[in-house]
């Protein structure tokens, strides 16, 4: 019912994958087979070499012999747990969905005075924050409303656009009026080089009302910090006037 409704939004010489992640014949093929049969301005396609080579032929019959061109994707074959997909083109304008479509040039969006502003107050939290070498490395990215750290040996130019990467980097934070409210992230990836650090031992009682959400003394100069329990980063603090403000994660406090 899925694969019908979708075929109705697909213009002439579209293309639609349909896929499933079982070995289910009925759902596979045979969904395809029926699909087919109610709608004759279809045909099923080749894939790309790729995909051929990460796949085995789907399970065809003789009323349907092009069942075969239905991809398998076995756990034995390749990476997965199983799968399956088939490509399904409309028959008008020229079908190219099983060719690989030429790169075209990475297009990098010009930055506005607001983001321009908002790296340079990332880049001065991270100065203020991590040890020298750490934060004159550190390659500065926004990424889904947020902002990350990327490693130096990672690629200036990533393979695939940001769309389809759920995450990449460490992310430091967002920018709100001019101040930077950092992830939970931040501390717990780069704590150990944090200049600023409050170092505990797990038997520490003040550990326990850390993870409560409630503030402890501190002797650590104002500004931002990382608790470390016995030499593991556990979470962000902000030191004022002696007292650790707490920044653990709501979520995952101990209440």
């Amino acid at each position: 019912e899925i694969l019908s409704h979708a075929a109705k939004m697909l213009k002439s010489g579209g293309c639609l994958v349909y896929s499933t992640c079982t070995f289910s014949y009925p759902e596979n093929e045979g969904v395809v087979a029926d699909f087919l049969d109610s709608h004759p301005d279809f045909s099923l396609c080749e894939v790309p070499d790729a995909v051929k080579e990460v796949t085995v032929e789907g399970i065809a019959d003789s009323e349907h012999p092009t069942l075969r061109l239905c991809r398998r994707f076995y756990p034995y074959h390749a990476k997965g747990e199983g799968q399956f997909m088939a490509l399904l083109c409309h028959k008008g304008e020229a079908q190219t969905c099983a060719t690989t479509p030429k790169k075209s040039p990475k297009h990098v969006p010009k930055q506005t005075k607001e983001q321009v502003e908002e790296i340079r107050c990332i880049k001065e939290f991270l100065a203020s924050t991590l040890d020298e070498q750490v934060s004159e490395t550190a390659r500065v990215s926004p990424f889904k409303s947020a902002y990350t750290l990327l490693p130096p040996s990672l690629s200036e130019d990533f393979p695939l656009p940001d769309m389809y990467i759920y995450a990449k980097g460490v992310k430091i934070g967002e920018v709100r009026k001019g101040r930077v409210i950092p992830y939970h992230h931040y501390f717990t990836a780069y704590g150990s080089n944090f200049k600023s650090k409050l170092h505990l031992n797990h038997k520490n009682p003040h550990v326990l009302s850390y993870l409560r959400g409630d503030v402890i003394p501190c002797d650590l100069p104002s500004g931002w910090g990382v608790l470390m329990v016995d030499g593991y980063a556990l979470g962000g603090i902000k030191v004022t006037d002696g007292t650790a403000k707490n920044h653990y994660p709501t979520g995952l406090r101990n209440k």
